[in-house]
């Protein structure tokens, strides 16, 4: 009998499994479409600039090439150029990729990253926010045996309501629980790691006023 019960918790876990599969997917698939995208793009404008001799192609390749790293067509040309021009682009660009939701990219001086809310330019607001996420996030995470073991310890009597349902519906309300959980926590943990990221690659714009001041004086 028992194991017939957990012989119908076999499709719950299929289920999930290919659920986590399709998401994986899924996430590389988004993350990898603006590259792809665009590089297509790009190259078909060169095929085209090879073939007309139109100069309008070319810049229109370069345009689409520089898309492609940055993966974000609303920055101007003169943005995506001045990305470029940084001391590490590779590193920068990942960056930019990752907190781009925080920083806009300036278009003169010699400033490159600046914050796009003027309240994330306190460094007190920046900390606010950056212990508040991470204190959501560990917080979450732990919440996940705390629970179980208070219900376990000091509420025998939820225990006992939730032992008495079908297997499949405690498994289900307990997976349910524990995916909030880690749901509200990863979505915190992210943001304070790209307030994180976003802080490092405005400060590391010394680098690019360095390559910026040493164009004009060259």
């Amino acid at each position: 009998m028992e194991f017939v019960k957990y012989l119908q918790l076999l499709p719950i876990f299929f289920s999930a499994i290919l659920c986590f599969i399709g998401m994986r997917k899924w996430r590389n698939y988004e993350v990898n479409r603006p590259f792809d995208n665009y590089s297509k793009k790009s190259l078909f404008a060169y095929q085209m600039h090879e073939k007309t001799g139109c100069e309008n192609y070319k810049r229109l390749g370069d345009e689409f090439g520089a898309a492609s790293f940055t993966g974000d067509v609303s920055l101007s040309s003169i943005q995506r150029n001045r990305i470029l021009t940084v001391a590490d682009p590779v590193r920068a660009i990942q960056s930019f990729k990752r907190c781009k939701q925080f920083i806009s990219v300036e278009e003169t001086g010699i400033t490159l990253f600046e914050w796009k809310n003027k309240k994330y330019k306190s460094k007190g607001y920046r900390d606010f926010w950056k212990i508040t996420c991470f204190t959501t996030y560990f917080v979450s995470i732990m919440l996940i045996p705390i629970v179980p073991s208070y219900f376990a310890l000091f509420q025998p009597s939820v225990m006992k309501v939730i032992s008495n349902l079908p297997t499949y519906k405690a498994v289900l309300l307990c997976t349910m629980l524990v995916c909030d959980a880690l749901f509200v926590g990863i979505l915190a943990g992210l943001k304070g790691a790209k307030i994180i990221a976003a802080e490092k690659l405005i400060n590391d714009n010394v680098k690019a006023r360095d390559v910026i001041l040493n164009d004009i004086f060259v």
